[in-house]
C-alpha cells in the first residue's frame, strides 16, 4: 500500500469518528415495549396457570367415571367445580387489561380475539362447570354426573383449547412465547 493510500484510509477512518452525535445511528429504545411485553406475559401466564388445573381436574374427574363409587364421583366433581371457580376469578382480571385500543397496533386484532375467547371461557366455566356439575346433597347426583359429566367436560375442554389458541396468538403478536409449564 502506498503512502498516499494509507493517508487516504486514515483520513476516512478519522472522518467516521468525527461524525456529529446527531448524525450517528442509534438502535431504537425498547424499554417501553419490553416492559409492556413483560406486563402482558405476566398477566397471561398467571391466567394460564389458573386454567391448567381445570384441565387436570377434568382428567381426574373423567378417570374411572363409570366404575367409581358415588362418593368418589361427587368428590371429583366438587374438586372440578372449585378449580373452575379459581379460574373464573383469574379470568375476571383479563378483559379490562386487554382493551384492543391499548394494545400495540400489531396485536389489536389478537387482543380482541382473546377478549372474546375469555368471555366464552368464563361463560363455559360458569354454565358447564360451576352450575352443571354442582350436585351436592342430591340423591341422583352421581348418576347425573356420570351421564352429563363427559358432555360438559368435553365442551369445557374445547373452550379451554380455543382460549389457549387465542392466548398464543396474542402472545406471538405482542412478542413473547409462553414458558413451558414446570420449567
Amino acid at each position: 500500500m502506498t503512502r498516499a493510500a494509507r493517508a487516504g484510509a486514515l483520513a476516512l477512518a478519522l472522518a467516521g469518528l468525527s461524525t456529529p452525535a446527531s448524525a450517528q445511528v442509534r438502535p431504537p429504545a425498547r424499554t417501553a415495549d419490553t416492559s409492556e411485553t413483560a406486563r402482558y406475559r405476566d398477566l397471561l401466564v398467571g391466567v394460564r396457570d389458573s386454567i391448567h388445573p381445570v384441565s387436570a381436574a377434568i382428567i381426574t374427574f373423567r378417570r374411572d367415571l363409570s366404575s367409581a363409587g358415588p362418593e368418589t364421583v361427587t368428590a371429583k366433581a366438587a374438586e372440578l367445580v372449585r378449580a373452575c371457580g379459581r379460574a373464573r376469578a383469574a379470568l375476571v382480571t383479563l378483559p379490562p387489561r386487554l382493551e384492543p385500543s391499548a394494545a400495540p397496533p400489531r396485536a389489536r386484532s389478537a387482543a380482541d380475539a382473546l377478549r372474546q375467547a375469555t368471555r366464552e371461557l368464563d361463560h363455559q366455566l360458569r354454565d358447564d362447570c360451576e352450575r352443571g356439575l354442582r350436585f351436592e346433597g342430591l340423591a341422583g347426583a352421581p348418576d347425573s354426573l356420570r351421564a352429563w359429566g363427559p358432555y360438559r367436560t368435553a365442551r369445557l375442554r374445547q373452550t379451554i383449547n380455543r382460549f389457549d389458541a387465542a392466548s398464543n396468538r396474542f402472545a406471538s403478536a405482542v412478542g413473547f412465547k409462553f414458558p413451558i409449564p414446570g420449567r
